[in-house]
């Protein structure tokens, strides 16, 4: 008999991901218009908008090439 098979293995939780409801992802996106600089403005809502509408993980954000 195998002891290894009697221990009790632990149990893994993972929370699924919640979406953001549309009006929850419109303040965020009027958060960053208010508060970014003006320099960066444009291209952090284009940023964000990039990662809402695409489903994609800021890490695949990251690395997307712009060509």
């Amino acid at each position: 008999m195998n002891q290894a098979l009697k221990i009790d293995r632990q149990k893994v939780f993972t929370r699924e991901p919640t979406p953001l409801s549309f009006d929850e992802m419109l303040r965020l996106v009027e958060a960053i218009e208010e508060k970014a600089p003006s320099v960066y403005k444009h291209r952090n809502v284009a940023i964000v908008q990039v990662l809402l509408h695409c489903a994609l993980r800021v890490t695949e954000v990251a690395s997307l090439n712009l060509s």
